[in-house]
């Protein structure tokens, strides 16, 4: 890009070092859809869609 702006404010962006982390959602999928569905405190509707997205699978994304 040839002198960025933000869009709202026209600030020029800085670089700023970060650390992320990773969870190997597959490895944990058998343990989150127990949680789910065990945890009592969790609104049915909020339970079946959990545990509708654990059926299709946990991804690691791109």
């Amino acid at each position: 890009m040839i002198n960025p702006r933000c869009a709202i404010c026209g600030s020029k962006p800085t670089w700023v070092r970060t650390k992320h982390w990773y969870l190997d959602l597959t490895k944990l999928e058998d343990r989150v859809r127990k949680y789910v569905e065990e945890n009592t405190a969790l609104p049915e509707n909020a339970k079946q869609m959990s545990l509708g997205m654990l059926k299709e699978g946990l991804s690691q994304g791109p």
